[in-house]
């Protein structure tokens, strides 16, 4: 995927998901989208199935799962 894909598609999230809600992140990774909500003073969570990724991601969400759905 071309990198303007993954940038409006980060807009696109960020601009529909506002401030100040509880946000479940699916697939989170290292939390970088996470992070941009938190920053908005969003409740986030994350979920991915990496130990690696959760590891840099719980420095951003308030809580992460390690799951694989």
């Amino acid at each position: 995927m071309p990198d303007t894909i993954y940038v409006a598609r980060n807009e696109a999230i960020l601009r529909n998901t506002g401030k100040n809600k509880i946000v479940l992140d699916v697939g989170c990774g290292s939390g970088f989208i996470s992070k941009t909500l938190k920053d908005r003073n969003n409740i986030t969570w994350g979920i991915d199935r990496s130990e690696d990724n959760l590891r840099i991601a719980r420095n951003y969400l308030d809580k992460t799962i390690k799951l694989d759905i």
